[in-house]
């Protein structure tokens, strides 16, 4: 189960530092690139081709409890329903990943 306590925390450190190098990263399913745009104690701005995406803290937490309750892992239209907020979050959070065909996202460590 991911840790909802240090989860924020996790990911809002690792988008400070994304933030600072302007290194971009991929969602290869989508054929999408993204950069973190901005970065706030209370939340996320993702760069996006088109609008801006963000997310806050406490819908973070919400996503990933619905990670938890469906066991580790969760189809990605189920997860935000928003590439750019599902890709920076498997991204940002190092127990997090894709599976082999890319469409759901699990927690490594369940």
């Amino acid at each position: 189960m991911v840790n909802l306590t240090d989860a924020w925390e996790i990911i809002y450190e690792k988008a400070k530092e994304l933030l600072h190098t302007r290194a971009p990263y991929h969602n290869l399913r989508a054929g999408k690139t993204y950069r973190i745009h901005s970065v706030s104690r209370e939340k996320i701005v993702i760069e996006t081709d088109g609008k801006n995406k963000s997310f806050g803290r406490r819908s973070l937490l919400n996503q990933l409890r619905k990670l938890n309750e469906a066991g580790g892992i969760i189809s990605y239209s189920n997860f935000f329903g928003n590439v750019a907020r599902e890709t920076t979050v498997v991204f940002l959070h190092p127990q997090l990943g894709w599976d082999n065909d890319g469409k759901n996202i699990v927690d490594m460590n369940a």
